[in-house]
């Protein structure tokens, strides 16, 4: 039975909260976003969501040059029930929608929130769709990276990227260590595979503990 009609209004203002944090972790510019808006906004626009309206999605570019990843956009769709909850068709039809309506490519973001728990069919659409992240929302009632057991982690840069093969004496990424494409953390950052990832870990003496992993999907 669909219960996500008797969600409360504070868990979706909580949620919403959470995945600007992620948008902020992926390097996208929230200086043009209201994040605290007037609580009377909010609940007209809550209510507009559990009417069926896109009162809650977010686009975003980014537009400052200086950056390394200037151009790159991002989509956020919040759902609050699907038709059915165990095919994927519906998922991919939407990914492909969103991408076209708002011009996005292969290397932008797009990220699908929806107010249901979720089957392992469901978050197959990630392998059809590498730039689409899903997410129930009971997995954004908390910011993963906050817990204080998850290190600093870093997407290495093409230019560093290649430095590295030298630097480490390796012949190819896959010498690292490597890291699943579904892990909590790749999917929170929208890792794709073939990116190596830099994850700093406080050690003894105050010291920093650095070490590479190469995103794969490991069966």
């Amino acid at each position: 039975m669909d219960t996500s009609n008797d969600i409360d209004d504070a868990v979706i203002i909580n949620v919403i909260s959470n995945v600007y944090k992620m948008i902020d972790s992926r390097g996208f510019d929230m200086s043009n976003v209201n994040r605290y808006p007037p609580q009377e906004y909010v609940n007209n626009n809550i209510k507009l969501f559990r009417d069926g309206r896109n009162s809650l999605d977010l686009y975003l570019e980014n537009t400052d040059e200086a950056k390394d990843n200037y151009g790159a956009k991002l989509y956020v769709h919040f759902m609050l029930h699907m038709q059915n909850i165990k095919k994927s068709a519906e998922l991919v039809k939407l990914h492909d929608m969103l991408q076209n309506a708002h011009d996005l490519n292969h290397n932008d973001h797009i990220i699908i929130v929806i107010f249901h728990e979720l089957t392992e069919t469901i978050m197959d659409v990630e392998k059809i769709c590498p730039n689409l992240t899903i997410f129930s929302h009971k997995k954004l009632l908390f910011n993963v990276i906050d817990h204080e057991y998850v290190p600093k982690h870093e997407l290495v840069s093409p230019a560093d990227k290649v430095k590295l093969l030298s630097d480490l004496m390796i012949s190819a990424y896959d010498k690292l260590p490597l890291i699943n494409r579904s892990d909590v953390i790749c999917r929170y950052y929208n890792y794709r595979i073939g990116d190596v990832i830099k994850i700093t870990r406080p050690s003894m003496a105050g010291k920093t503990h650095v070490i590479y992993r190469f995103v794969q999907d490991i069966v």
